[in-house]
């Protein structure tokens, strides 16, 4: 047998006899030429996708062969023949979604403990996450089939030509009237009042924007379970699960259950947009004005953005037919510096096209995002101190710190594993050296500017080097006297 396709740890599966859960749902999906299985399980919402080596293992888990027997068998076809470690991940993947079940008591130590992990998974991604927190509140199925109705006639196409004509004459008054908008900006948007309104508006939009993705899913067949509220830098706003729509077969009706909010968003912006032009002001004036800048803005800066997982990403990944873009992307990006940087073997194996949309992707995403958390940070502290200082040691941990401790463990076990030990301590203690010499020793030009007051004595004198004349009047702070 190969050293290859050995792992340490199959005597925790060897023998253990897998069968196939009842009720879990097989979609088929095609990414890039390739076959993909999507397991979905609608009692828990769990979702998985397997390759098509992974997806044969999986309809052969019937309960007769061990697993043993499934990875021999397997591996007589030179097409479907995996490695034990390929074999350890599916299984592993499979017992931790709940899709698979065996007769026999699994390790305690090394399987078992799945729901406490799974938590611990949960938990640390909502504290790398200082802007968004979810807490599930209600089953929303009934409210959305009550109301789809109403809105049956969105989804065909004579209300996908309607949106586009609202969003397009959006557009267009917002082009010829930027002026106006600009100017209510200034004078009224960042006061209390406008702050107020805009905080009491965005639930609303936000309402309708779940609803949006929950009537999306209803129209392909699939159902919402879980409503609940996110605190969004720590704001109530209202969320759905739609997460069954990854198991849609088509991947223009996964779009459009990404792009529904979006475009709900854009719909009442426009809406609110041609009303506000035509009303005297007002209080009804100033809230079609909030809804105007969250539908634009915030559809700009969040909903929008592809470099954020919200809608846009998702929207995104099914264009380019790469699902989980973002997680692809942080691995590639990992890989390449500990490749590149310190001497290791990759483990992340993509085609050169793929590679430079992950590179692209993950440099712009990363980058995005610790701008955007800056941002927020500092506008968060010039308004409450306590709370912005909080909330930076926060992001400081979950966009940074976290991540470098994956990347060093990442690492680590790579070293261990291809021993290189010896070879990545040696270029960390040499790029060690190269920044401390940069900082320490090369000297950098330094400067500081700060408002100050001249304070001249009670005798001072101001003696001119040429004859002139004083021009009565005041000069402007900053300007330089000649």
């Amino acid at each position: 047998m190969a050293a290859g396709l050995r792992h340490p740890d199959w005597y925790l599966v060897a023998e253990q006899r897998f069968r196939r859960r009842a009720g879990i749902r097989e979609v088929p999906q095609r990414f890039r030429r390739e076959e993909f299985l999507v397991l979905w399980d609608a009692l828990t919402g769990q979702s998985l996708r397997l390759g098509q080596r992974a997806a044969v293992f999986w309809r052969r888990l019937d309960g007769e062969l061990t697993v043993d027997g499934l990875w021999r068998a397997m591996s007589r076809d030179p097409a479907t023949a995996p490695t034990q470690r390929e074999v350890m991940d599916w299984v592993l993947q499979l017992v931790s979604s709940g899709l698979i079940l065996s007769d026999h008591a699994l390790d305690p130590g090394a399987l078992s403990d799945r729901s406490g992990k799974k938590r611990d998974r949960a938990l640390e991604a909502r504290a790398a996450n200082p802007l968004s927190v979810k807490i599930p509140v209600f089953d929303p199925s009934g409210l959305l089939r009550a109301s789809w109705p109403l809105v049956r006639w969105l989804f065909t196409p004579f209300g996908a030509l309607l949106v586009g004509l609202v969003i397009l004459a959006g557009i267009t008054a917002a082009v010829l009237n930027l002026p106006a908008l600009l100017h209510t900006a200034d004078t009224s948007l960042l006061t209390q009042s406008g702050v107020l309104v805009l905080f009491l508006s965005y639930p609303v939009m936000k309402a309708l924007h779940e609803l949006a993705h929950g009537w999306a899913v209803l129209r392909f067949g699939g159902e919402v379970r879980e409503a609940g509220v996110m605190l969004l830098l720590f704001v109530p706003v209202p969320y759905v699960d739609a997460s069954e729509a990854t198991t849609f077969p088509d991947p223009r009706a996964r779009m459009l259950v990404g792009a529904a909010g979006i475009l709900a968003e854009l719909v009442i912006a426009s809406l609110a947009l041609l009303l506000w032009l035509v009303i005297e002001p007002g209080v009804e004036k100033a809230v079609l004005y909030s809804f105007i800048v969250m539908g634009s803005l915030s559809t700009l800066l969040f909903n929008g953005n592809p470099l954020l997982k919200f809608d846009a990403y998702y929207v995104l990944a099914d264009w380019l037919e790469m699902p989980n873009l973002a997680t692809r992307a942080g691995s590639f990006l990992s890989d390449l510096v500990l490749t590149r940087g310190l001497g290791l073997r990759p483990e992340t194996r993509v085609e050169p096209d793929e590679a430079r949309i992950l590179g692209v992707y993950g440099a712009a995403s990363l980058a995005y995002r610790l701008s955007l958390t800056l941002v927020i940070v500092l506008v968060v502290s010039k308004l409450f101190y306590a709370l912005g200082l909080v909330l930076a040691l926060w992001a400081l941990a979950g966009s940074i710190v976290l991540p470098l401790a994956k990347l060093a463990k990442r690492g680590w076990k790579m070293a261990e594993g291809q021993n290189r030990k010896r070879r990545m301590l040696g270029r960390i203690a040499a790029l060690s050296l190269l920044v401390g010499g940069l900082g320490g020793l090369v000297p950098l030009p330094f400067s500081a500017r700060g408002e100050g007051q001249v304070v001249p004595t009670p005798a001072a004198e101001l003696r001119l080097g040429a004859s002139g004349m004083i021009l009565p009047g005041v000069v402007a702070d900053g300007l330089a006297v000649s």
